[in-house]
């Protein structure tokens, strides 16, 4: 039953850009014998072999072919996707696996050369090297902080269009 009944096709295209977390949606393919599955259960696991699992939300029925993970997903110690199919007679022993990429784009060199002669004032342009392979990059969002806040939560942040 176990090879029989093991999805095919697991993937997960990281689209949380930030080090050290995950987020977007990971798919999979149909078992090539789905006639004794009832579900399948999607863990997060520190091993190929589902060792030290957590699952991820409640089981899956057979129609669904996804599932979403939130952005900023800590990635802590996981190191593995892994899937098991499910049968009345229990869960399968050896899960189908996905080694989790954690796909990692910073701008480098940032650099603000101020512009504005004037005291108290700024102007001029924000410039940046990207990514070397941005693939998951759609725009870049720069931010003011004010200097006198210093270590401040994300609300003191000013969005630049």
């Amino acid at each position: 039953f176990d090879v029989e009944a093991s999805v095919s096709g697991i993937n997960f295209p990281d689209q949380d850009l930030d080090k050290g977390e995950l987020g977007g949606t990971s798919g999979l393919g149909p078992p090539n014998n789905i006639h004794k599955v009832l579900s399948y259960h999607a863990f997060l696991a520190t091993s190929a072999t589902g060792a030290g699992r957590s699952q991820l939300g409640v089981d899956l029925p057979l129609s669904v072919s996804s599932h979403f993970l939130e952005m900023e997903f800590p990635i802590g110690a996981w190191s593995h996707f892994v899937v098991y199919s499910k049968s009345k007679l229990g869960e399968q022993t050896t899960p189908q696996a996905l080694a989790i990429h954690d796909t990692h784009a910073p701008v480098r060199d940032v650099a603000f050369p101020d512009l504005d002669l004037d005291e108290g004032e700024i102007g001029g342009y924000v410039q940046w090297q990207a990514p070397a392979d941005p693939p998951q990059v759609t725009e870049y969002v720069v931010y003011m902080v004010p200097k006198y806040l210093g270590n401040c939560s994300m609300h003191c942040f000013t969005e630049i269009e």
